[in-house]
């Protein structure tokens, strides 16, 4: 079918991704370095929005009106940056958060006689599994799902083969993530009124095992802990299929909420667990006495050693992390390592904390293989790696549907108490 005149496809614009995560919101727009995917990542803009909290809990939006006017304004700067007249109209995003779940779902089609299987029939069978997930319940639905099985006639693959066999028979089984209802709409609604679609969204830890998972974790599998602000989540994934996802609503902040009980603010206590905290006690003769600033400015300063910092530290990490490591003692005869990523995770030994619970090797994903020559090292930092790797899923989807329509967005007017809200929700300087 011929496109209509006025339909824009995403040929010719860059890949932009948005993380929205509950201590910031991340943008990012970049390229490949050659024309085609698989290739490395070279970024062009970025932009941090964390001017003001309470906008995500634990992975749902909670205010739609803020979370558009970042959109919107962040958007707006990275085509700035690019020296773009026209604004950046779509991008890729993210789910996550505490409801995020995943199961194996199975569709068969009949073509009716022996000819080419198509990507557009593939996209209807993720569809349609999406689509299944929230048939029984309606306060879920189906997020995102990837092909890791697909049967043409008696043929097993574990994607649809470049050029396409002919079959009559197909059958395809789909990991899928779901989650709650709330949590979609809202990332719809959001894009909607910022007057921008969704290319496509991507659940995170698909986007984490795409930044993360080399060939032979592929074959041998590979279980991501990955550590955020208010959430963890462990991800178990083998042979292209996800075997588990578990999300649990603590995070790296119930750490620092704990540290600024001491009497010191949330900012210094954040300092203090990064700086001097560590998730394994620290020897008898390591032990030092921290100094710091006091919440009120005429209270005497609040003096924390070390190793009661990292008492406080360890005592809600062992909290946090005891479901995330049965998950993991469940699944470990299915997987050869152990990767952690997340903001989180750049808290002191938390390696050889997690290793101390397994016999598999522990170590930080990296993602580093995946950005281009001369790209800024910051990037390498975990809590970047889901965003690398939506922009790479995002590569392969444009690859896989060449001149694809871009998303209508609907047109959101808004009443006079709405335009009166984004001047109160816009960060001033």
């Amino acid at each position: 079918m011929a496109k209509k005149k006025d339909e824009q496809t995403a040929d010719g614009l860059p890949l932009v991704a948005v993380d929205m995560g509950s201590s910031s919101f991340k943008f990012v727009a970049a390229e490949l370095t050659e024309s085609s995917y698989p290739s490395t990542i070279r970024i062009l803009a970025s932009e941090v929005s964390s001017k003001y909290s309470g906008v995500v809990k634990k992975g749902v939006i909670q205010n739609t009106s803020n979370a558009s006017y970042r959109l919107r304004d962040s958007l707006r700067q990275l085509g700035n940056r690019m020296g773009r007249k026209e604004e950046l109209p779509t991008a890729f995003t993210l789910y996550g958060g505490k409801s995020l779940r995943c199961v194996d779902v199975a569709v068969k089609r009949s073509q009716g006689t022996m000819m080419p299987v198509s990507q557009k029939t593939i996209d209807g069978m993720r569809e349609e599994c999406i689509i299944k997930v929230g048939t029984n319940d309606k306060t879920i639905c189906g997020l995102d799902a990837h092909l890791y099985s697909l049967t043409l006639d008696d043929t097993e693959y574990s994607t649809l083969p470049s050029p396409a066999p002919n079959a009559t028979r197909l059958q395809g089984r789909f990991s899928t993530f779901f989650g709650s209802l709330e949590l979609r709409d809202r990332v719809q609604g959001s894009f909607d009124r910022a007057g921008k679609s969704i290319e496509q969204a991507f659940a995170r830890p698909a986007a984490l095992v795409e930044a993360l998972a080399t060939e032979e974790d592929e074959i041998s599998g590979l279980g991501i802990i990955d550590m955020g602000a208010q959430t963890t989540t462990i991800t178990i994934y083998k042979n292209g299929r996800y075997l588990s996802c578990k999300t649990l609503p603590f995070g790296g902040e119930n750490i620092t909420n704990d540290i600024s009980a001491l009497g010191i603010s949330i900012e210094n206590a954040e300092k203090l667990k990064l700086r001097y905290g560590s998730a394994i006690e620290p020897k008898h003769k390591d032990d030092k006495t921290i100094r710091i600033r006091a919440v009120k400015e005429d209270e005497q300063p609040v003096l924390v050693k070390t190793s009661f910092l990292s008492k406080i530290i360890t005592s809600r990490l062992n909290e946090i992390m005891r479901p995330i490591l049965l998950e993991l003692n469940e699944w470990d005869d299915q997987i050869s390592k152990v990767y952690l990523t997340g903001g989180a995770s750049k808290m002191a030994d938390i390696v050889e904390y997690v290793q101390s619970f397994t016999a598999l090797p522990v170590s930080y994903g990296s993602h580093a293989d995946w950005l281009a020559a001369g790209t800024d090292i910051e990037w390498q930092s975990p809590e970047y790696s889901a965003l690398i790797g939506s922009l790479l899923l995002g590569a392969k989807y444009r690859e896989q549907h060449p001149g694809k329509a871009l998303n209508k967005t609907p047109i959101v007017k808004k009443g006079i108490l709405e335009r009166l809200g984004d001047l109160f929700t816009a960060p001033t300087n």
